[in-house]
């Protein structure tokens, strides 16, 4: 695989996550296929990434911070866009190998519960 066919497939990743924004309201079905897609496209990125000989920093850093807000989002995605065990339904159902974190949104939903915990913990003892 070419650096620039893993430069669009970062600039892809970034404009689907952007999109997440605009389908609140929309029918559950384009809310549905939009996630699913965001997913899928997430899963081809790391195949890409399996394939790259070398990883140009700048790209690496891009796409850290693009996960980054894919797990930022994870409670709006779970909680506005989809509907009530959509991931799990996919993991079983579709997937044949769902151990990708992007797959488990929810638990970086309880991580981030976890962290605030800790740092609302941190705060009350004075640290």
């Amino acid at each position: 695989m070419s650096n620039s066919h893993l430069s669009h497939q970062l600039r892809e990743y970034e404009q689907r996550l952007q999109n997440l924004g605009t389908l609140r309201g929309k029918p559950v079905r384009d809310r549905t296929l939009a996630v699913l897609g965001l997913l899928n496209h997430r899963e081809n990125l790391h195949r890409t990434l399996n394939a790259v000989n070398t990883l140009p920093n700048h790209s690496l850093q891009h796409l850290l911070k693009l996960d980054a807000r894919l797990k930022q989002n994870a409670g709006y995605i779970i909680r506005k866009l989809l509907n009530p065990n959509q991931l799990e339904t996919w993991r079983k159902e579709i997937l044949n190998r769902s151990d990708q974190w992007w797959w488990h949104l929810e638990d970086k939903i309880a991580d981030r519960k976890k962290m605030d915990f800790c740092k609302f913990l941190r705060v009350l003892s004075g640290w």
